[in-house]
This record gives structure tokens, sequence and C-alpha cells, in this order.
């Protein structure tokens, strides 16, 4: 049954697809550009040549940020490096989220890295995971934690948690327990037993964290086409 709720509810999904061309940026030299203080001009001169931002990203970050020391910025390179995070991830995690490069390696970032890696998401998926959404910004204590434990109610298992999380990373972002619970009792209210709930958060956990008005239309709608709640097809 939750393969035709997923098949109804992912057309409820907005594709957000936007496109920009930026000449002037792209021509300018930092160097000759006098609308930099001096702050700005050693931000932008890090972020792209230490982190391989574009002149653009930079700059856009150097209006959030200030680098007046590279000490710390080059030990959270470091660290990411030393967990495998390529050139190019590095680049898409500080564009994305360029405060990151300020944060403390030690006891903010590190602790995270070594918290998805002490549950089993190791090697390559490991950065692409990281880097795929601001987790490494999210709280590991209030939020990181609290949303794992919650799923893994569900999936019992580390390696059921971590193929959930690798299929749909940004679930570690959301209140989990506040938005999945009422879809989840929806599934209940249709007959969908524990074993078929845990296997759809599993494989398509970002269902659950539709509206809960919109997942709730999708399962009557599933239920009134005739399908077996307890089939999972």
């Amino acid at each position: 049954m939750f393969h035709f709720i997923f098949d109804t509810l992912i057309h409820h999904r907005i594709n957000h697809n936007t496109h920009r061309v930026v000449r002037f940026f792209e021509t300018q030299s930092i160097a000759n550009t006098s609308n930099f203080t001096e702050k700005q001009a050693v931000t932008i001169s890090y972020l792209t040549k230490s982190c391989g931002l574009s002149l653009e990203s930079a700059i856009s970050a150097s209006k959030k940020l200030k680098i007046k020391s590279t000490e710390k910025p080059d030990s959270v390179l470091e660290l990411l490096r030393s967990h495998g995070f390529t050139e190019n991830h590095i680049s898409r995690l500080i564009s994305c989220w360029p405060g990151l490069i300020l944060a403390d390696p030690e006891r903010t970032v590190r602790p995270k890295i070594d918290y998805f890696a002490s549950l089993g998401l190791v090697g390559p998926d490991l950065p692409r995971v990281l880097c795929s959404c601001n987790v490494l910004n999210s709280s590991l204590e209030n939020q990181i934690k609290p949303t794992c434990d919650f799923l893994k109610q569900y999936l019992r298992t580390n390696e059921n948690l971590i193929y959930a999380i690798k299929r749909c990373s940004r679930v570690v972002l959301y209140k989990v327990e506040k938005i999945m619970v009422p879809n989840i009792y929806t599934l209940r209210a249709h007959g969908v037993p524990e074993s078929l709930i845990g296997r759809l958060i599993m494989l398509q956990v970002g269902t659950l964290l539709l509206r809960v008005d919109v997942f709730k239309e999708a399962a009557d709608a599933v239920k009134e086409m005739g399908f077996d709640p307890k089939t999972v097809s």
C-alpha cells in the first residue's frame, strides 16, 4: 500500500530550479576592487583559494562572516579532509553554509562526524551525506541524536537507520516526532501494520515528512482505490 501512497504524494513535490548569469563577478579582480574592506578582502581570498568557492559565492559569504585568523578555518578544513571530504565536497559545503568555516573543529564539527561514523556512515557515503544538508551546523544533542533515536524505534538497527538517512539525509534536520507521528497514526488508522510502517520509513522516509493534511488525503485516496493496507504493493 505504501508504494501507492508514495506515488500519489510524489506529485505534490515542488521542483525548484533557478538559473542566473553573473558576468560581473567573474570578470572582477579582488585586488583591483576598492569596494571591499581589508577584512572582506582577506575573507574572500581565503574562501576562494582555500575553500574553492567561486568569486561570487565568496563575496556573498564575506557579507555574513569575517575571517580574522586562519587558524580555526585551517583546522576545520584539515578535519574535513581527514574524513574523506574532497575539494568539491568542501566547496559545496562552505558555499551553502559558510559559517561552518568558523566553527570549533573539535567541539562542534568532530563530534557530529564521529557520531555518524559510529552509526556506520563511513567511506565515501560520509562526506556525501553530510554535504547534502546542513547537518554539521545542527545541534548534535538537541536535533541529530533525538531524530536518530526516534527513527531507530521503528528501524531497529543502525544499518537500517543509515540506509534511511542515505536515501533522505534531510530527515535529520526535521523535528520528526512532531511531523511524522500524525502521519504514522494515519497509516495505523488505515490498518497498515508496524512492520510495513518501519519499511516505509527505511525506504521512503521523506514521504512521512509531508504535511499531515496532504498525507492523509493521499492515504484516504489509496484506501478508496481498494488496495490492501497489509501488503507492500
